[in-house]
């Protein structure tokens, strides 16, 4: 239990006096109206911005975060927002996803950290790590473990001081599709950039040609895959089939994937499953949706699941979101954030490039029945975008 120890004693870290001038509290139902207009001003800096301009859409992701999530417990506290004592003006925000982990055979609570902001003129007073220390403590005693994923270096730095374990990072994978217009974006030269389109398209071809071959015996035996709109209980047999196969899983039920994929105020989802020879048994699903990223047209592999052993499985619906994404004509790159080395080697088969990833992956307040032990091996998680807020901008 070495790493909660360390965790513990970093934690009480925070500037001395800062509670005589701010407070961190539940928001009430009278202060609806005033939260929504402090994430319009704490986001106004930000890279998603935009999604915290429109009234309607912050009520709609409020309610959908913290009411319809299946796995906030009755009565549950979801959201805290920091205040100046003396004029009660709100001033930071934190708020976690309450969710399930495998581990073993047994599942405990846990939660992912998600909209941690302070209004701009405030930041770098000590606000944001006594949020993030208060909010620690309070949810101490109802979660085994408080994860994070993604954040800038500004908030990675609090999460060090606060004794965060870090777990590196989530690996992204990028398949090119349109390299000629990938370089005219990236080119101010038209004519430089349709040159080397030209050449690129060349390698890109032998590069994709090459992935082709590597993986040609799994392409002799592709599963067959169909759409779906709803999850049935056929997705709750594959997740006890094969959540087996993972040691630290957030746990997919029927109810947190209506909640996730379908019921969410995002995104529109594309739900794909693979069946077994003769279509009766689900072997895995994958869940994509269209984004942009730096001017780029992005296809997004929101979600993959399957029995880590299952290679077959996995290289059918990734190979299908491939060719789904090339299809639609207008997608430039495919990408996947994850981490698992069975789901990556796929990846890797399929002509995916490992690149930089932004995406952090750190932990704390660890507490039984998990162990520091297990949770801080990174080698034995399978964490996707969807499984944390990153995937929601």
């Amino acid at each position: 239990m070495g790493l909660l120890m360390q965790s513990e004693n970093k934690i009480s870290k925070i500037p001395s006096g800062i509670n005589k001038h701010y407070i961190v509290e539940m928001p009430t139902s009278t202060e609806k109206k005033i939260l929504i207009d402090f994430f319009k001003q704490a986001y106004s800096d930000q890279f998603n911005a935009p999604y915290h301009q429109n009234e309607e859409e912050i009520v709609k992701r409020w309610d959908w975060y913290n009411v319809k999530n299946p796995n906030v417990r009755n009565k549950q506290s979801t959201s805290w927002i920091c205040k100046v004592r003396k004029t009660g003006k709100i001033v930071g925000h934190c708020g976690i996803i309450p969710a399930l982990l495998k581990h073993k055979d047994t599942c405990s609570s846990i939660a992912w950290g998600r909209d941690f902001i302070v209004l701009p003129e405030f930041r770098k007073l000590g606000i944001g790590p006594f949020l993030l220390d208060s909010v620690l403590k309070k949810i101490k005693n109802e979660i085994s473990l408080f994860l994070i994923a993604g954040g800038n270096e500004e908030v990675f730095k609090i999460y060090k001081k606060l004794g965060f374990v870090d777990l590196g990072y989530i690996p992204l994978y990028v398949r090119m599709v349109r390299i000629d217009n990938i370089l005219k974006n990236k080119l101010t030269n038209q004519l430089v950039a349709h040159s080397l389109g030209f050449v690129g398209k060349g390698v890109l071809n032998i590069l994709h040609t090459a992935s082709f071959m590597q993986s040609i015996k799994y392409r002799k035996q592709e599963t067959a895959i169909e759409e779906i709109f709803n999850f049935d209980d056929s997705l709750d047999e594959l997740w006890k089939s094969a959540s087996c196969s993972l040691p630290l899983i957030i746990k997919r039920d029927i109810a947190s994937l209506k909640w996730r994929f379908i019921e969410q105020p995002y995104w529109k989802y594309r739900i794909f499953k693979a069946l077994n020879e003769n279509g009766k048994k689900t072997k895995g699903y994958i869940v994509l949706r269209k984004g942009k990223s730096r001017g780029f047209n992005v296809g997004i592999i929101s979600d993959l699941f399957a029995a880590s052993w299952d290679i077959q499985t996995i290289f059918s619906l990734v190979n299908f979101a491939v060719k789904y994404f090339e299809e639609k004509g207008d997608i430039d790159l495919v990408k996947c954030n994850i981490l698992n080395k069975n789901f990556e080697f796929v990846l890797k088969k399929l002509g995916f490039m490992n690149m930089a990833s932004s995406s952090r992956f750190m932990i704390t307040n660890i507490t039984e029945p998990l162990n520091s032990t297990l949770v801080s091996n990174r080698n034995n998680w399978f964490i996707n975008c969807a499984d944390s807020d990153l995937d929601l901008y």
